[in-house]
């Protein structure tokens, strides 16, 4: 398990899954695991444009309780960067979405200048002309071996984790907090269980270890794929451009509704 504490999700998708990777599920992992480590966070804000209109519910995301000390890697400012420029901004949920989908590059930019270039990565993938004019993946026998490392800790925890958070929620807690995102990546996991872990647990943690649990846990981190796929596949579509200019001159979006 240990090699799942190193690596985001994004880092270990591409170990795993090399040119199979698909950008979206790129992107929404390390737009996940931004939120359970609380750089970021989401919140619904009620409005009426109009008195003819029926209220609506906005979903917004702001800056986390963790933003101003968290150090975020490279390809995870493709999402912060408008809160670099002002950590006061709100974005609607779907232009921060559209955000990181236009920051991105692409499936190959982002994946070689902004994920293989991470230290985490560093000698994992085989870099000649001829994989990189043609956007080939190749591990090299350090990534074979962290490869077998990671199957080797996913199957454990899939096999393993559905039991722990039905009988001991505190190691499930531990586990959280030592794997962070990668979380995201186990099959056949109930989240609507886990999510139990936050909140009440959490403090309970920290009651009993006099222990500050760090940067990882509570929040809405595990609420938001679908509407994610969903925001992704309209950016995608329509080439990211939502005539917002990103949304940075919107006034953190609250008119782009």
């Amino acid at each position: 398990m240990e090699i799942l504490s190193k690596l985001t999700p994004a880092e270990t998708l591409l170990v795993l899954e090399t040119s199979n990777t698909e950008l979206k599920d790129l992107l929404k992992y390390t737009f996940m695991d931004l939120l359970l480590k609380k750089a970021i966070k989401t919140t619904e804000v009620r409005k009426q444009p109009n008195r003819r209109d029926r209220a609506r519910i906005y979903s917004y995301v702001i800056a986390g309780e963790n933003w101003s000390s968290y150090k975020p890697m490279l390809h995870e400012i493709i999402y912060l960067s408008p809160f670099q420029e002002s950590n006061s901004i709100q974005i609607l949920f779907r232009h921060v979405v559209k955000i990181g989908f236009q920051n991105s590059g692409g499936k190959k930019g982002f994946i070689r200048k902004k994920l293989m270039t991470s230290s985490n990565l560093l000698g994992h993938f085989k870099n000649g002309l001829f994989d990189s004019f043609f956007n080939n993946i190749k591990l090299t026998p350090k990534g074979e071996h962290t490869l077998k490392e990671i199957k080797k800790s996913i199957e454990k925890l899939e096999k393993e984790l559905p039991d722990i958070i039905n009988t001991d929620k505190k190691k499930a807690l531990e586990i959280l907090l030592t794997i962070k995102g990668n979380i995201f990546l186990l099959k056949n996991l109930d989240f609507q269980l886990l999510r139990k872990i936050d909140g009440q647990l959490m403090e309970e943690f920290k009651r009993q270890n006099g222990e500050d649990t760090g940067c990882y846990g509570g929040g809405d981190w595990g609420t938001h794929g679908d509407s994610f796929d969903s925001s992704f596949d309209s950016a995608d579509s329509f080439g990211g451009d939502s005539g917002c200019s990103g949304c940075s001159g919107c006034g953190g979006c609250g008119g782009c509704g």
